[in-house]
């Protein structure tokens, strides 16, 4: 998932459900790719929780924040297929 520079808010819950447990496996957003700095995200508008999280009696599964990210092309993207 990626989070151009440009947005300045992110609702509450915004992104529940993206990750979840199909067969044994955890399916769905595995990271979140962010243009922004971590400081200048600071002031992003956020709901509570926003990120996306597996939670599920005692497995708990937090995704990865990559701030300063590049948007990947198309071809890296088929790269990794």
């Amino acid at each position: 998932m990626y989070i151009p520079e440009s947005v300045t808010y992110i609702g509450h819950h915004a992104f529940w459900g993206a990750v979840y447990k199909s067969d044994g496996k955890l399916i769905g957003i595995s990271e979140m790719n962010v243009a922004a700095s971590e400081e200048s995200f600071a002031n992003t508008q956020l709901g509570k929780p926003w990120l996306p999280k597996y939670d599920y009696m005692l497995f708990k599964k937090s995704i990865t924040v990559n701030y300063s990210a590049q948007r990947a092309t198309l071809e890296e993207l088929q790269k990794t297929e």
